[in-house]
Protein backbone atom coordinates (compact mmCIF):
# COMPACT_ATOMS: atom_id res chain seq x y z
CA UNK A 1 0.00 0.00 0.00
CA UNK A 2 2.81 2.44 0.77
CA UNK A 3 4.44 1.66 -2.57
CA UNK A 4 1.23 2.59 -4.42
CA UNK A 5 1.06 5.92 -2.56
CA UNK A 6 4.68 6.69 -3.42
CA UNK A 7 3.99 5.87 -7.09
CA UNK A 8 0.96 8.16 -7.10
CA UNK A 9 2.93 11.01 -5.53
CA UNK A 10 5.78 10.51 -7.99
CA UNK A 11 3.38 10.58 -10.96
CA UNK A 12 1.74 13.78 -9.68
CA UNK A 13 5.13 15.45 -9.18
CA UNK A 14 6.25 14.46 -12.69
CA UNK A 15 3.01 15.78 -14.21
CA UNK A 16 3.36 19.11 -12.39
CA UNK A 17 7.02 19.48 -13.40
CA UNK A 18 6.23 18.55 -17.00
CA UNK A 19 3.46 21.12 -17.15
CA UNK A 20 5.73 23.82 -15.73
CA UNK A 21 8.48 23.02 -18.25
CA UNK A 22 6.12 23.21 -21.24
CA UNK A 23 4.42 26.37 -19.98
CA UNK A 24 7.79 28.03 -19.38
CA UNK A 25 9.47 26.92 -22.61
CA UNK A 26 8.89 30.25 -24.35
CA UNK A 27 9.19 32.38 -21.21
CA UNK A 28 12.82 33.34 -21.91
CA UNK A 29 11.63 34.82 -25.19
CA UNK A 30 8.89 36.99 -23.70
CA UNK A 31 10.80 38.75 -20.97
CA UNK A 32 12.80 41.93 -20.95
CA UNK A 33 15.36 43.17 -21.85
CA UNK A 34 14.42 44.23 -25.33
CA UNK A 35 15.91 42.83 -28.51
CA UNK A 36 18.70 44.92 -30.05
CA UNK A 37 18.98 42.99 -33.31
CA UNK A 38 18.34 39.62 -34.91
CA UNK A 39 21.09 38.07 -37.06
CA UNK A 40 19.88 35.44 -39.54
CA UNK A 41 22.06 33.11 -41.63
CA UNK A 42 20.09 30.81 -43.91
CA UNK A 43 19.79 28.80 -47.07
CA UNK A 44 16.48 28.05 -48.80
CA UNK A 45 14.58 25.36 -46.91
CA UNK A 46 14.15 23.31 -50.07
CA UNK A 47 17.93 22.87 -50.54
CA UNK A 48 18.76 19.18 -50.26
CA UNK A 49 22.00 17.55 -49.16
CA UNK A 50 23.31 13.99 -49.10
CA UNK A 51 23.77 14.09 -45.32
CA UNK A 52 22.01 16.03 -42.58
CA UNK A 53 23.69 19.28 -41.62
CA UNK A 54 23.72 19.80 -37.87
CA UNK A 55 23.80 23.19 -36.23
CA UNK A 56 27.53 23.10 -35.51
CA UNK A 57 28.45 22.52 -39.17
CA UNK A 58 25.82 24.77 -40.75
CA UNK A 59 28.04 27.83 -41.22
CA UNK A 60 30.90 25.89 -42.80
CA UNK A 61 28.68 23.47 -44.70
CA UNK A 62 26.82 26.18 -46.59
CA UNK A 63 29.44 28.94 -46.70
CA UNK A 64 29.17 29.40 -50.50
CA UNK A 65 25.38 29.66 -50.74
CA UNK A 66 24.44 30.94 -47.29
CA UNK A 67 22.59 34.26 -47.11
CA UNK A 68 22.71 36.70 -44.21
CA UNK A 69 20.44 39.45 -42.97
CA UNK A 70 19.97 41.46 -39.82
CA UNK A 71 16.65 42.67 -38.47
CA UNK A 72 16.98 45.99 -36.68
CA UNK A 73 13.61 47.57 -37.49
CA UNK A 74 11.34 47.41 -34.44
CA UNK A 75 8.36 46.16 -36.48
CA UNK A 76 10.41 43.30 -37.98
CA UNK A 77 11.88 42.37 -34.59
CA UNK A 78 8.44 42.34 -32.99
CA UNK A 79 7.01 40.23 -35.82
CA UNK A 80 9.85 37.72 -35.50
CA UNK A 81 9.56 37.50 -31.70
CA UNK A 82 5.76 37.11 -31.92
CA UNK A 83 6.23 34.15 -34.29
CA UNK A 84 8.88 32.55 -32.07
CA UNK A 85 6.79 33.08 -28.93
CA UNK A 86 3.94 31.15 -30.54
CA UNK A 87 5.92 28.10 -31.67
CA UNK A 88 4.62 24.81 -30.33
CA UNK A 89 7.09 23.17 -27.96
CA UNK A 90 7.85 19.47 -28.23
CA UNK A 91 9.14 16.93 -25.77
CA UNK A 92 12.88 17.49 -25.36
CA UNK A 93 13.35 13.75 -24.89
CA UNK A 94 12.57 13.22 -28.59
CA UNK A 95 15.78 14.99 -29.69
CA UNK A 96 15.04 15.04 -33.43
CA UNK A 97 17.87 14.73 -35.94
CA UNK A 98 18.33 18.21 -37.36
CA UNK A 99 19.00 19.12 -40.97
CA UNK A 100 19.76 22.77 -40.31
CA UNK A 101 18.80 25.42 -42.86
CA UNK A 102 19.06 28.52 -40.69
CA UNK A 103 20.75 29.81 -37.57
CA UNK A 104 19.47 32.88 -35.79
CA UNK A 105 21.01 34.91 -33.00
CA UNK A 106 18.69 37.19 -31.07
CA UNK A 107 20.87 39.76 -29.35
CA UNK A 108 19.21 41.44 -26.37
CA UNK A 109 20.08 44.89 -25.09
CA UNK A 110 21.84 43.41 -22.03
CA UNK A 111 24.16 41.34 -24.28
CA UNK A 112 22.34 38.03 -23.77
CA UNK A 113 22.16 35.96 -26.97
CA UNK A 114 19.42 33.48 -27.80
CA UNK A 115 20.71 31.01 -30.41
CA UNK A 116 18.26 29.18 -32.69
CA UNK A 117 18.94 26.32 -35.10
CA UNK A 118 16.14 25.73 -37.55
CA UNK A 119 15.32 23.03 -40.04
CA UNK A 120 12.18 22.42 -42.05
CA UNK A 121 10.38 20.74 -39.13
CA UNK A 122 12.12 21.65 -35.87
CA UNK A 123 13.63 24.63 -34.08
CA UNK A 124 16.09 24.36 -31.20
CA UNK A 125 16.70 27.22 -28.78
CA UNK A 126 20.10 27.30 -27.02
CA UNK A 127 20.66 23.57 -27.64
CA UNK A 128 18.01 22.66 -25.09
CA UNK A 129 14.44 23.70 -25.91
CA UNK A 130 12.69 22.15 -28.91
CA UNK A 131 9.83 23.55 -30.98
CA UNK A 132 7.99 22.72 -34.16
CA UNK A 133 9.08 25.07 -36.95
CA UNK A 134 6.07 26.97 -38.26
CA UNK A 135 5.44 28.05 -41.81
CA UNK A 136 5.43 31.66 -40.58
CA UNK A 137 8.94 31.26 -39.19
CA UNK A 138 10.22 29.76 -42.45
CA UNK A 139 8.57 32.62 -44.37
CA UNK A 140 10.08 35.42 -42.27
CA UNK A 141 13.52 33.83 -42.64
CA UNK A 142 13.34 33.52 -46.43
CA UNK A 143 11.54 36.82 -47.04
Amino acid sequence: MRLNNIKKILIIVLLVLGTLVFQGANSCLKTEPSVSRIDISYVPFDVTTIVNVNCDTFLSGFKEIKKKKTLIDSVQKKEFMDIVNNLDSINNAERPIMDTRATIDVIKSNGEVLHFCIDRFYTILNDSIYFKTSEELRNIIER
